[in-house]
């Protein structure tokens, strides 16, 4: 089983984790060849091996190694017998600009990707990221929603200037993409929801760390 890493830090984040959504699906790039493997608001694939030595971190609870069991089940099971797997790992952009976003972990049978698992996960360097600040393009602002899509309603809004608080605790969402590929973070300050991080990977990104 791959190794996977452990969140070191205080109790408080254990019920985030938790509720962190695990995805396992096949592979939606088909024969995706290793030479066309960069994608917009994402790192290149990485070895598996390499998670040693990246500076991010993913919890694990008990239903994550599940996942992960799953996870790996169905790649060997996605394959002819006596074929090789190999797993590898990629960051989203996010996670180095911010402080959180996504990795993915794919498994591989020679140069075809099978099949991938999502979670969440954060910038070890910077962990734990609590405050954020809002630095939008346009609109001069960003609006604090009631979920994570435009569908839903707005119940404040936070300046360009103005700090949000993320939601590290109890939400089963703290980082999603919606299926218009927007991207949203969960806040609990200036008031509890979610704010639109980017309109779609690689876009433009309305949040920086509060230190930058």
């Amino acid at each position: 089983m791959i190794k996977l890493r452990l969140i070191l830090a205080r109790g408080w984040w254990l019920p985030l984790l938790s509720g962190i959504w695990l995805g396992l699906q096949p592979a939606a790039y088909g024969q995706l060849r290793l030479e066309a493997r960069s994608e917009p608001g994402w790192q290149r694939w990485q070895p598996i091996a390499e998670t040693a030595t990246a500076d991010f971190i993913a919890g694990v609870t008990n239903a994550d190694s599940g996942a992960q069991y799953d996870f790996e089940q169905a790649c060997e099971q996605s394959i002819e017998p006596g074929t090789a797997v190999s797993y590898r790992f990629r960051l989203s952009t996010l996670v180095k600009a911010i402080g959180v976003g996504h990795v993915e972990y794919g498994c591989w049978a020679d140069d075809t990707l099978l099949r991938t698992r999502m979670d969440v996960a954060f910038q070890a360097s910077t962990f734990p990221v609590t405050c954020l600040r809002v630095k939008t393009d346009a609109g001069g602002g960003l609006n604090i929603r009631s979920g994570p899509g435009l569908e839903h309603p707005s119940l404040a809004t936070a300046a360009n200037g103005d700090t949000v608080q993320l939601q590290m605790t109890g939400s089963p969402n703290i980082f999603s993409t919606d299926e218009s590929g927007r991207q949203w973070l969960a806040v609990e300050g200036p008031r509890s929801g979610y704010v639109s991080v980017s309109s779609a990977p690689g876009e433009y990104v309305n949040l920086v760390q509060c230190d930058s």
